[in-house]
């Protein structure tokens, strides 16, 4: 696998653990400032929108995420990632809420050589 790929799946990992502890400004910039995700029942979310709502959720409840990586491509600073993505959300008195499905990432390298999600599709229920 080379570095780049190596790199894509480390933005997965750092994402499920600051989704996980809610390091809300470090999970931010994961993202391209154009970062959008695409949902099956909603219009597309931006990422001040996606932010906006993950700080109002802040301290709320708990969140385990765990990723099944099928496919990750890289060409150029674009690299796509497909993933099968199980999420449990618990909020206090409520029964969990589990869900599970693939998911397409879109990434891109930016001018610091991070890189960032830009476009996230994402097929859960």
């Amino acid at each position: 696998m080379n570095p780049d790929e190596q790199a894509i799946r480390k933005v997965v990992a750092d994402w499920i653990e600051f989704t996980q502890e809610e390091r809300v400004d470090e999970l931010m910039d994961l993202m391209t400032d154009d970062m959008l995700f695409l949902t099956v029942h909603q219009p597309p979310m931006t990422k001040a929108d996606f932010e906006a709502g993950t700080r109002s959720m802040k301290g709320q409840m708990k969140v385990e995420c765990e990723s099944d990586i099928k496919e990750v491509r890289v060409e150029g600073n674009l690299g796509w990632l497909w993933q099968v993505l199980k999420v449990k959300i618990t909020m206090p008195g409520h029964d969990p809420i589990l869900k599970e499905g693939k998911i397409l990432g879109l990434y891109r390298k930016g001018a610091d050589g991070k890189w960032r999600l830009m476009r996230d599709a994402n097929m859960m229920p």
